[in-house]
């Protein structure tokens, strides 16, 4: 299990696409949380089994309907074990 940190620019708030990306978060069993941030980003840290989360940041990239990624930046981070759940969490 891994876990990262994606931080998307582009047309992404808004538009719906926090809750778009909870979708793709359920459909690869992928654990975490979107959030917008001020600077008009959206923030995700997804984690889960790494070709999911790979398929995961591919779809995020290109799968929102209504939203533009322009840019699309990863971290690993350290994997939170006890997580159950993908949330869209209010903004910053």
């Amino acid at each position: 299990m891994i876990r990262r940190s994606l931080r998307a620019r582009g047309r992404v708030q808004g538009v719906g696409f926090r809750y778009q990306v909870r979708k793709m978060a359920q459909r690869y069993q992928i654990t975490g949380f979107v959030q917008n941030a001020p600077d008009g980003s959206v923030l995700i840290e997804a984690q889960g089994d790494e070709g999911f989360l790979d398929l995961f940041t591919q779809a995020v990239r290109n799968d929102a309907p209504f939203a533009k990624v322009r840019s699309l930046e990863q971290k690993t981070l350290s994997p939170h074990p006890e997580e159950k759940t993908f949330e869209v969490r209010a903004s910053f």
